[in-house]
């Protein structure tokens, strides 16, 4: 259960402001399967850095290390940039998702806070168009996004990270998250009570300043 939250199973509605709080905690299979992955990736690179600088010949090269074809540049990079990405996938992982990271989504009558550890958005509803799935294929498992734009930006939520306690497939809970929002955004301007769908993580807030207490409420 996510830190400083508690089960209300008779939640059925609340008002806005709301705050909005990661679902899930980082994965350990996910933690522990980048972790293998930078690991090999690293010590590849290794290798491969240290032939290309010549500290290393490869089996049956000549007396020197000028034998070295650009190919070896080629896969020093390859393996970099593999090394990088899954170190990234690693660090974003527990950084946005550990209990108490400051990472979460505040809504209210006038518009919605997007808090990450290194980042705060805010918006009015006035500013973009309505949310909507964006599904994004890729080896095995496909990218769901939740997006609005506007003339100037645009706003990307990771739907996995806040929809994976509500009820259906992984596509029909972000679905779920993205009609939500919308019927939020439609709130704008006056005092309204809201259904939470079953299973959000969500606090109950008195503003929207980032350093309010919140009593969390999960709707179980």
């Amino acid at each position: 259960m996510i830190e400083g939250a508690s089960s209300a199973a008779s939640l059925s509605s609340t008002t806005l402001p709301l705050r909005i709080l990661p679902s899930r905690w980082p994965s350990i299979a996910r933690v522990l399967g980048l972790s293998i992955c930078g690991i090999v990736w690293g010590i590849a690179f290794s290798r491969a850095a240290a032939l290309v600088l010549g500290r290393l010949l490869p089996s049956g090269s000549g007396d020197t290390a000028t034998e070295l074809s650009s190919g070896s540049v080629w896969f020093l990079l390859l393996y970099a940039f593999v090394t990088a990405i899954a170190l990234i996938m690693l660090l974003r992982e527990l950084i946005y998702l550990w209990p108490g990271s400051p990472y979460y989504i505040d809504i209210s009558t006038d518009g919605i806070a997007l808090k990450s550890p290194f980042r705060l958005r805010r918006f009015t509803w006035q500013e973009f168009s309505p949310f909507e799935l964006r599904v994004r294929p890729g080896r095995g498992m496909a990218k769901l996004s939740i997006v609005a734009k506007s003339r100037s930006s645009s706003i990307r939520i990771a739907s996995d990270d806040f929809s994976t306690r509500l009820v259906g497939s992984r596509k029909e809970r972000a679905q779920a998250l993205t009609t939500f929002l919308n019927e939020v955004s439609r709130c704008e301007g006056h005092a309204a009570i809201i259904t939470v769908p079953k299973g959000l993580v969500v606090a109950s807030i008195a503003r929207l300043d980032g350093a309010s207490a919140a009593k969390a409420l999960v709707r179980a």
